[in-house]
């Protein structure tokens, strides 16, 4: 799906490409043989490249901190109502949401937001 998504974005430059590659064959700048090769180097360009680029064409990927809602962490030290969680191999700021009880260090906490670069967390278990 994301291939095929990827190979039509790519369709008008083929075209762009194989008209421009048409006329400097019919003005005898370039011989037929010469036009092929490059119309399929240009076709080999666009595959190699597309392990760089799929990401892009990837659908609802959530990037930064918007990635971290949901995950869980590790509170570093108690949490009542603030201090610091690892999350993976990050130290992140968090704080309690409200009414949450509060967490004691190494138990782990559950991301429900974030603002700004503070995390706001609840106990996991």
């Amino acid at each position: 799906m994301i291939l095929a998504k990827y190979l039509l974005f790519q369709i008008p430059g083929w075209l762009a490409g194989a008209v421009i590659l048409v006329a400097l064959v019919e003005f005898d700048v370039l011989p037929r043989w010469g036009a092929g090769l490059l119309f399929l180097g240009l076709l080999a360009k666009d595959l190699v490249l597309y392990r760089y680029f799929r990401i892009a064409y990837t659908p609802a990927t959530l990037h930064g901190t918007a990635a971290l809602v949901g995950k869980e962490g590790t509170a570093e030290e108690t949490l009542d109502p603030e201090g610091y969680v690892r999350v993976s191999s990050e130290r992140w700021r968090a704080r309690l949401i409200q009414g949450a009880a509060p967490v004691a260090r190494g138990s782990k906490v559950r991301i429900r937001s974030v603002e700004e670069l503070t995390l706001r967390v609840e106990g996991a278990e």
